[in-house]
């Protein structure tokens, strides 16, 4: 089965960036395509890099709608995600499956966890927006497109300047899309994540549950989270809205340890105390503000188009 992941990242790449794409090329079953403005090298067959700036992938992107798109910054690009198969027609010609997928995470031995027998049973594959896959059919490429309830949401989405979380499990989102359409089938679980919640002063999974770990290893292909009596194996670790600080003589084709905001080849290395860097949460006013901001322009929307 042939599958390939579509990501687009613009700006200043993440300090780890060498260890996200050496886990890439270990899955050597997967076609990554890295669309970014950055001076990406890599000798990796499974690794197409592709560049171009920012302002002409969102010219590339208007090129597929014909209303008007706001596309004004990277950040947004995750609202347009799940269209990815249809924007890029071209990359996904021949693949059975298409997907894409965050940057801020190194992958493990994904196919250990989510081998193909298990993929081709569902349309769309994993819910978070660190990775998905998606069938390669018409119907599923557009799925963007469906109604949840009365009409399509998605015009209000990609026309707003605020960010939906389309990708993912909000209240405006391709799941509850699918969840309107019983018939696309869709694989939820979140047991083999290594999500590190970005907040707070404990180093914690945040799913399916939160837990408390020691520390995050990566090795041999591999990536492990321990707690205070063993390593587990996971599919991959989320490192969401977190910095680090990599050793001097830190050597990514190494086994690496990680703990709060540290990085090294040295589980010595890593600190159990919480750093300073680590970000708090924002505040509930910022939150409510965003909320009513994206509620104000959607019914702003539906108003529109309840009056032609």
């Amino acid at each position: 089965m042939k599958k390939c992941i579509i990501t687009c990242y613009f700006g200043r790449l993440p300090d780890y960036f060498e260890l996200f794409l050496m886990s890439c090329e270990r899955n050597k079953n997967i076609d990554w395509y890295l669309i970014t403005d950055r001076n990406i090298n890599t000798a990796a067959d499974n690794i197409k890099v592709m560049r171009c700036t920012f302002q002409e992938f969102a010219a590339r992107v208007q090129n597929r709608f014909t209303f008007p798109i706001a596309l004004s910054s990277p950040y947004k690009w995750c609202d347009f995600r799940t269209a990815a198969g249809y924007i890029f027609p071209d990359l996904i010609a021949g693949y059975d499956y298409w997907g894409f997928c965050d940057i801020d995470l190194i992958w493990g031995n994904l196919s250990k966890f989510y081998p193909d027998e298990l993929i081709q049973n569902y349309d769309r594959f994993l819910v978070n927006g660190h990775i998905q896959f998606y069938r390669n059919k018409r119907e599923i490429n557009e799925l963007f497109m469906r109604p949840a309830g009365r009409m399509a949401l998605y015009q209000a989405v990609f026309r707003s300047k605020y960010n939906f979380g389309f990708d993912e499990e909000g209240s405006i989102s391709i799941t509850q899309i699918c969840r309107h359409h019983s018939e696309i089938k869709v694989y939820t679980s979140k047991n083999a994540i290594a999500d590190i919640c970005p907040y707070g002063n404990r180093f914690q999974l945040a799913a399916p549950m939160p837990k408390d770990i020691r520390y995050i290893k990566i090795c041999s292909g591999s990536v492990y989270g321990a707690d205070d009596k063993q390593e587990t194996e996971y599919a991959y670790v989320h490192f969401q809205k977190r910095g680090f600080v990599l050793s001097q003589d830190f050597d990514p084709g190494q086994t690496v340890y990680v703990r709060f905001n540290d990085m090294s080849n040295y589980l010595s290395d890593v600190k159990d105390i919480l750093p300073r860097e680590v970000k708090k949460p924002p505040s509930k006013i910022y939150i409510m503000k965003n909320r009513i901001c994206r509620a104000a322009g959607l019914m702003k929307y539906l108003n529109w188009k309840s009056g032609n």
